[in-house]
């Protein structure tokens, strides 16, 4: 065995030719230019790192924003929707459908819609006013125009009872705006101004189409085709509070402010938010970004910059310890390899005894010890092969394992083991040597799925199978052997009963014909009827204690319910089944008996049915069951077996796959034990395989 004093044995100082010195200082120069580069690219990392963060803390302002921003702009559109298709809006429609949106967005000062009244209809257009039951309406602030654009309907109200009444026409900025709304025919906004003391204000408007007029009012710059405006007021602050919800983990990482771009004149301040004392852009190495918030045809600008913290810590300083680092660590580095050259042919040396070491044991070994790839392919293997299975190394070498594995089953269990990745898997498979003899291996495969090959060791186990299958096919035998006591002794009880039944009838017509010609012997005579008497109710005990009346329904019920619980993959079809049929028989042993056989009959089947038909029998006082199953081949063959073997089945048991042989012994002794009767035969593969099962009736 190697050990560390193998190495220690040659010269503790080897002196190095100076191409090798050469090699180290190139090592080191190479090593401080990766360490330079690992300096940039951590700098580079951390401000990618923090351009995506700050990315999408301001993604995330933005879309909340636009999501605010259509909230409100549908709030108007659903009101110019009422306008567009209905014939008129009274004052309680109005606020039936401007109520709750007022009411559930708190950014919403207030929602109404305004007339175009022309100075010749002022007079009609107050009076009606007046019938929508404002009392006090009144057109302000006074004086005469051309034409007048009064608030006539206001949600809430009378909380904002001042606007009813207000002519928007007479503020430049709202002149503006209709205008322009009834030129786009769509959704305009008005700038952010003071309406109220209180608030900022962003009014978006809509001009409806409510009819046609016939005389037309003009409008400094257009047509006018339109009854009036929808409008709804927005407290500006008040919505960008509420569409920013409640702070984000990522909206710490960013401040921003919100302008007014309109192009006629120069940006203005909304809303900065920001820390409070934090002057807003004064800090060069922030982040920035701009975006763009459009309301209606209005856009706003949104300025966002990282926050103090955001740009500051001690990360700042990870790509000036990682330079430090990596030129200590090439350094160190230089002077390692200095001492692994020296020993480097030593090294070598001793990987050669370890090598020749291991190549020896491989040869030496008793187990099939190599490597195959993950598609299955021997890839090397020991000379312990030749004397397992007979096949030369270099043979295999190259040849799939499964071309060497007995069964289509075993190579599906080995292919599922090799599947498996970085684990050790357990098989035991039977595989063909080369004499054409069964060899049965235990394969252990260890999964190296780095490299893509499977370690495998391969122990000969065919004794301990041939044990193993042996002793199984003595507890079979037994198990058997057991059923068909049990049947010899109920078929004994059954001839008692029978023998004694008639015993009994025999001796009571003598007794009754010959009353007063036997008198000497009525003593013994009535010995006899007692002693037979006995063994009549002995064997009436005995059946009494494992028959009663049980429905066909019930055990077929309990029998497909076990077979689905021992992996049965089969439906059941029932062809005229007398459910409601009652049966003189033990009703568990029936159920295990269906059970066994519908096992039996679709032993590894993965689809198909089973028909299941049965016919009354009253003459012969005994139902008739059929059992259809999908054709399988080794199903079949088992079924000729035991027909041939069915006097000596304990023998026959040798020869059976799949425990098919016995559990169709045992459903036959099962049957036979309550008085039926059970034949089982294969009609090939248009007509499947079918057992024909007659049970007695109880009576009535």
């Amino acid at each position: 065995m190697y050990t560390a004093s193998t190495v220690t044995a040659a010269p503790s100082t080897v002196r190095l030719p100076r191409s090798k010195y050469l090699q180290v200082t190139a090592i080191a120069l190479v090593g401080f230019a990766i360490s330079y580069g690992v300096m940039r690219l951590l700098d580079d990392s951390l401000h990618a790192k923090r351009q995506m963060e700050f990315d999408k803390a301001v993604n995330s302002v933005v879309a909340r924003l636009e999501q605010g921003t259509t909230t409100y702009e549908n709030v108007l559109h659903n009101l110019d929707a009422l306008y567009r298709n209905s014939v008129q809006v009274v004052r309680d429609v109005f606020e039936l459908y401007s109520t709750v949106p007022a009411e559930s967005n708190p950014a919403i000062r207030s929602i109404g819609y305004a007339n175009l009244v022309s100075e010749a209809e002022l007079g009609e257009f107050v009076f009606y006013a007046r019938s929508e039951r404002y009392y006090n309406y009144r057109i302000h602030p006074e004086g005469k125009r051309a034409l007048y654009a009064p608030v006539l309907y206001l949600v809430p109200y009378p909380k904002q009872s001042a606007m009813v009444g207000y002519d928007l026409l007479s503020r430049p900025e709202f002149a503006e705006v209709i205008t322009r709304a009834q030129q786009l025919r769509s959704a305009v906004a008005t700038e952010v101004f003071p309406f109220r003391r209180d608030t900022s204000s962003l009014f978006l408007m809509i001009a409806t189409q409510h009819k046609q007029r016939t005389d037309e009012v003009l409008l400094p710059t257009a047509h006018s085709r339109f009854d009036g405006v929808l409008f709804v007021e927005i407290d500006m602050k008040e919505f960008l509070r509420r569409s920013l919800g409640d702070s984000v983990a990522s909206d710490r990482n960013i401040e921003f402010r919100v302008l007014d771009h309109w192009s006629e004149r120069s940006p203005s301040v909304i809303a900065t938010f920001a820390p409070a004392g934090a002057s807003f852009g004064s800090r060069p190495e922030a982040l920035k970004a701009e975006k763009l918030l459009t309301i209606a045809d209005r856009r706003f600008k949104l300025e966002f910059q990282s926050a103090p913290d955001f740009t500051s810590g001690i990360e700042n300083y990870f790509g000036l310890f990682a330079l430090l680092g990596g030129i200590a660590t090439t350094l160190i580095l230089c002077g390692f390899i200095l001492s692994v050259l020296s020993g480097h042919q030593r090294a070598l040396a001793l990987a050669d005894r370890i090598t020749e070491g291991n190549r020896r044991i491989l040869e030496a070994s008793r187990d099939i010890i190599g490597t195959i790839t993950l598609d299955g392919k021997w890839q090397s293997v020991n000379p312990a092969i030749e004397g397992v299975l007979g096949y030369l190394p270099e043979s295999v070498i190259g040849s799939l394992v499964t071309q060497h594995i007995a069964n289509e089953q075993a190579r599906i269990q080995f292919l599922s083991a090799l599947s498996k990745r970085d684990v050790s898997n357990h098989v035991n498979l039977p595989m063909l040597a080369a004499d054409g003899t069964l060899r049965w291996i235990s394969w252990k495969l260890s999964i190296a799925a780095d490299e893509q090959i499977a370690y495998v060791v391969g122990r000969d186990i065919t004794l301990e199978r041939e044990a193993q299958a042996e002793l199984e096919l003595r507890t079979r035998q037994v198990q058997l052997a057991e059923q068909l006591a049990l049947e010899a002794n109920a078929s004994k009880s059954s001839f008692i009963r029978r023998l004694t039944r008639y015993l009994r009838s025999s001796l009571v017509t003598t007794l009754e014909g010959m009353l007063q010609f036997v008198k000497l012997a009525n003593e013994s005579s009535d010995r006899l009827f007692a002693i037979v008497s006995d063994l009549l109710d002995a064997a009436h005990d005995e059946l009494n204690g494992t028959e009663h009346a049980v429905q066909l329904e019930a055990i077929l019920r309990q029998a497909q319910h076990r077979y689905r619980a021992t992996d049965g993959m089969c439906s059941f079809i029932e062809r005229s089944v007398a459910g409601s049929a009652l049966l003189n028989v033990e009703e568990q042993t029936a159920v295990q008996a269906l059970t066994h056989l519908f096992a039996a009959l679709t032993t590894q089947l993965q689809t198909g049915s089973i028909e299941v038909t049965t016919i009354v029998n009253t003459q012969e006082q005994v139902l008739e069951v059929q059992i259809l199953a999908p054709y399988a081949k080794h199903v079949a063959e088992m079924i000729q077996l035991y027909n041939r073997h069915q006097r000596n089945l304990v023998e026959a048991l040798a020869d059976d796959q799949n425990d098919i042989l016995f559990r169709l012994g045992l459903v036959a002794t099962q049957i036979r034990r309550m008085g039926g009767t059970v034949s089982v035969e294969s009609l090939g593969d248009d007509g499947g395989n079918v057992a024909l099962i007659t049970l007695p009736l109880a009576v009535s």
